[in-house]
């Protein structure tokens, strides 16, 4: 196994794919909020549906979370 080269060669592939919302995956939704209460509950609501299609669970969560005015634990604890 040839190993010259190969640390830039996956430094070049870790800063072509480090970006934080790159990915399509339902978790980064996460990212988006900074109370503990709302990542723990978004991410248990995220992870219940996590099913199928990202796209269509990435549209699901979009308009739970825009019924919710972007605060799910308030909404919630508020019901």
């Amino acid at each position: 196994m040839q190993l010259y080269g190969l640390k830039e060669k996956l430094e070049s592939y870790y800063l072509s794919y480090k970006h934080k919302f790159s990915s399509k995956d339902p978790v980064w939704i996460l990212h988006r909020f900074s109370d503990e209460k709302d990542i723990e509950l978004i991410g248990l609501i995220t992870a219940a549906y996590a099913y199928g299609s990202v796209d269509q669970i990435n549209g699901f969560i979009e308009k739970i979370l825009a019924k919710t005015g972007n605060k799910p634990y308030e909404f919630t604890i508020n019901f």
